[in-house]
């Protein structure tokens, strides 16, 4: 049996949410232990900022809506 710290497990889902959603920052939001097919396993749930739009951006976005003619 091979037995991983919580560190090493949320390294682990941290690397997976990676190759999955890209880089982010991560935050570990809960851990839980719980057997699986007779195996222990963790639960890990991570967490994310969401992407606020920058106010340059927001202001290109605004000004490629509006009409050209004047």
């Amino acid at each position: 049996m091979i037995v991983i710290s919580t560190q090493d497990a949320f390294a682990r889902a941290k690397q997976y949410a990676t190759e999955l959603l890209g880089e982010r920052e991560y935050t570990l939001e809960e851990v839980e232990q719980d057997v699986y097919k007779d195996r222990r396993v963790w639960r890990i749930t991570l967490g994310f900022p969401k992407r606020r739009i920058s106010a340059p951006e927001l202001i290109r976005n605004i000004a490629a809506s509006l009409p050209l003619e004047l």
